[in-house]
């Protein structure tokens, strides 16, 4: 009960503020309403908000307000709901929640974000500043031994007869100069679980590594 529930998202290189705190939109009258983005709407559900791929996005930029929230103080937003200026608040609850009468956010002490990042492309995307890192623990997950990798292949290949398993498997030396995570070999094992189901059966191995 220590959270409701949680928010997945996955990060893009458009992602603004109004993506993730919010911004003006038109109602069926046509008249501007604030519409909350994904991290007000995880403080309002009480949910952790989970972020796939961060460093696809522009965090400096799509972070906003949410810079001086995580650093444990409160924030005004430049936005209005019924005249009242929208706050984000930090409380020593164990709840998160939107108080309507004071359009006021409250964070609580069990809100936190998850998020993932390919450490292998990260030279290819947006960089994280030291103020974003400072706020964050990043752990580093390494790929799972090769026995560990084996299990998990003989997990996803149930009906993938054994002379597939056994190439795919040593397919596993490629980690040796050049590691690959289990997603990769978790599409070969389904690619050619369905050219196995089509009946076909020419270049398998070599169309599942292209």
């Amino acid at each position: 009960k220590y959270v409701e529930d949680y928010i997945l998202t996955t990060a893009t290189s458009d992602w603004t503020t109004f993506d993730t705190i919010g911004g003006y939109m038109p109602d069926e009258d046509g008249k501007l309403i604030f519409e909350e983005g994904k991290f007000l709407q995880s403080i309002r559900d009480n949910s952790w908000l989970i972020i796939d791929e961060i460093n696809r996005a522009d965090i400096d930029k799509a972070f906003g307000q949410l810079f001086t929230v995580l650093s444990g103080q409160g924030v005004e937003l430049p936005y209005k709901i019924d005249g009242m200026p929208v706050k984000i608040e930090r409380t020593n609850k164990n709840k998160s929640y939107y108080d309507q009468k004071t359009a006021t956010y409250y964070v609580g002490k069990n809100w936190r974000i998850l998020a993932t990042m390919n450490v292998y492309d990260k030279d290819y995307l947006f960089e994280m500043s030291y103020a974003f890192m400072r706020r964050f623990t990043f752990i580093y997950i390494d790929t799972p031994e090769t026995e560990e990798f084996k299990k998990l292949l003989r997990k996803w290949s149930k009906n993938v007869n054994e002379d597939y398993l056994k190439k795919i498997e040593r397919l596993l030396e490629i980690n040796e100069h050049r590691q690959l995570g289990p997603a990769i070999f978790k599409d070969i094992v389904e690619y050619v679980e369905e050219r196995q189901r089509i009946g076909s059966n020419s270049h398998v191995i070599e169309d599942a590594v292209l």
